[in-house]
């Protein structure tokens, strides 16, 4: 399911499923793209954190 149109990407918690959809990519291209970033650290829970989020779209560009 893409992202909606209308909607802003907005740095906050997200699960992967979330981030997959705002990429717009499958779950195994999108563990590939997230063992390129460095000192990403655990997915803990149900949604990465706001910093980890950061830093994902620092290394992969706005969705």
């Amino acid at each position: 399911m893409p992202a909606p149109e209308t909607k802003e990407f907005a740095i906050k918690a997200l699960s992967k499923k979330e981030l997959r959809d705002w990429y717009g990519v499958s779950c195994k291209t999108f563990k590939s793209w997230l063992k390129r970033i460095p000192d990403l650290g655990m997915y803990e829970g149900k949604a990465y954190t706001p910093a980890q989020v950061a830093k994902i779209v620092t290394h992969l560009g706005q969705p």
